[in-house]
């Protein structure tokens, strides 16, 4: 982990309250792995307010021009200031930092499950099947049509399934309902299940993955826990859970878990 000093150059709109902020930051772009997460500065240089940084997760890594990806979405003055960036804005990022999801050599079929912005760590590690040669399925779960992640910008070679829980697009219900629908069978298919979004999500992916395997081996299904952080590095101790291994720091020991310490 180290201090970075990235240059803007994109910052767009992607859904109501949500954008995608494009960084020139070479060094990040070849450090960071998929479910990591960086600390972002945010306020003018000179200026400790407002005083923490907020953790945003690495979105997508283009390592071969050097730049990094984060969605943001607005929900306080931190993440306002973002919102106002443009391209030749410089930007102070503390990481990569946490533990990110671990692709198993053999894994061949690749499940990814997101809940609303429980997306935004989760092009990165799409991104890294496919480059490992994986097939990559993403069940893709949002409010309504409009709160959905663009699939145009996605990799063509990934494999969309939608569902969002007023019945606009895709199937009607929350993202599970795609896991539970026998016809395209997408759990019994992966042989590895990454998962983000709202505790209560990952909660109902984890009953279903007990339920459908007879057997669950370690690191078969991991998620990415959306936490408060404040130090981001496990001191101050503000984002501890309790885990079937005793307390653990989601900043540090996560935010990626695998499901059997956390569910």
């Amino acid at each position: 982990m180290s201090l970075h000093t990235a240059v803007v150059r994109g910052n767009r709109p992607l859904m109501p309250g949500v954008f995608l902020l494009e960084l020139e930051a070479p060094e990040l772009a070849q450090s960071g792995r998929p479910g990591q997460f960086v600390l972002v500065r945010c306020g003018e240089e000179g200026s400790w307010d407002p005083l923490l940084r907020r953790p945003l997760a690495l979105h997508r890594l283009i390592r071969e021009l050097g730049r990094v990806e984060l969605l943001v979405r607005v929900v306080g003055r931190g993440t306002a200031w973002l919102a106002l960036r443009r391209p030749g804005d410089r930007l102070d990022l503390f990481g990569p930092l946490g533990q990110g999801f671990a692709l198993k050599r053999n894994t061949r079929n690749l499940l990814l499950v997101a809940g609303g912005m429980g997306i935004a760590p989760l092009v990165a590690m799409a991104e890294e099947g496919l480059g490992r040669g994986c097939a990559v399925v993403l069940a893709l779960g949002a409010r309504s049509r409009e709160d959905l992640y663009p699939a145009s910008l996605l990799s063509p070679p990934v494999e969309v399934h939608l569902a969002t829980e007023d019945g606009t697009a895709g199937r009607t219900g929350p993202v599970t309902v795609l896991l539970a629908d026998p016809e395209p069978g997408l759990l019994p298919w992966a042989d590895q299940v990454m998962a983000c979004g709202p505790r209560p999500m990952l909660a109902e992916v984890a009953a279903m993955v007990r339920a459908g395997r007879m057997r669950l081996p370690a690191g078969f299904a991991q998620v990415s826990l959306e936490e408060r952080m404040a130090c981001g590095i496990g001191a101050c101790l503000g984002c501890v859970i309790p885990t079937r291994k005793g307390y653990r720091r989601v900043c540090r020991d996560g935010p990626v878990f695998d499901l059997r310490e956390v569910f």
